[in-house]
């Protein structure tokens, strides 16, 4: 038989848990379904953004840097699930977006 004692580690222990699984929930990125699903998110705007991020997709100069930015922020997938059906590691796939992202930034930024 359990003691209150018990119940309350138990308790915490749950706690915890929950409370964990929320802040990497909270910190991981959206995807662009989850974008707009946000209150500052407008329907006519829609088509546009597409188009702009699908262009600026496309203008990336590599292929599994495209695969990945694709998956991840349009397809919804985690870097795990990416890293399993590119058959590479899971840090392989953070440091592909990691630079894909910053190229992408340089684009914006620049202009072009």
């Amino acid at each position: 038989m359990q003691s209150l004692r018990d119940y309350e580690g138990e308790l915490k222990r749950l706690a915890w848990r929950l409370q964990y699984q929320e802040k990497r929930r909270a910190r991981r990125e959206r995807g662009y379904y989850e974008e707009m699903n946000l209150p500052s998110y407008r329907m006519e705007d829609e088509a546009l953004t597409r188009l702009q991020c699908g262009e600026l997709v496309a203008s990336l100069s590599s292929s599994s840097g495209r695969q990945v930015i694709t998956g991840l922020y349009f397809r919804d997938r985690t870097e795990s699930q990416l890293a399993r059906e590119m058959n590479v590691s899971q840090q392989a796939v953070n440091k592909w977006k990691h630079n894909m992202l910053r190229q992408l930034s340089r684009k914006i930024n620049s202009g072009s």
